[in-house]
């Protein structure tokens, strides 16, 4: 298991981080990641007496490797790819769009010609419970 901390809570937690084959990187909070397989995470769950309620990240797709392409999410958080803001999305169980592509803040926010830079994205979320 990887643990990384980092001071920049304003940027995607996994955005530089490269998990090795068969593993995702879950970011826990803004300061810390863990890179840690499918098999590996339900285990730990079973472990912590969660074995009986659904965790929420488990219908949630990983992305593939692909080349970073960041996006700066409503939450202020930059994802090294869409695909990464709609799993943080699902993990988290937050609704996150996309505010515009690129890194936050959007260009929109610095100045007020409106829609400069701006690209409207679609939101996603997970409903569901954990117990």
């Amino acid at each position: 298991m990887l643990i990384l901390r980092g001071p920049d809570s304003t940027k995607d937690p996994c955005l530089n981080v490269k998990c090795s084959r068969h593993k995702v990187c879950i970011a826990q909070d803004n300061h810390r990641v863990v890179c840690i397989s499918h098999r590996r995470l339900t285990h730990s769950m079973k472990e912590t007496d969660l074995a009986h309620k659904q965790w929420k990240g488990a219908n949630c797709k990983p992305c593939p490797v692909v080349h970073p392409h960041p996006v700066c999410g409503t939450d202020g958080h930059v994802y090294s790819s869409p695909c990464k803001l709609e799993y943080q999305a699902c993990v988290s169980g937050k609704q996150i769009s996309v505010k515009c592509e690129g890194r936050c803040p959007c260009s929109s926010d610095k100045s007020s010609a409106e829609g400069k830079g701006e690209k409207k994205g679609k939101s996603y979320y997970f409903i569901g419970s954990l117990n």
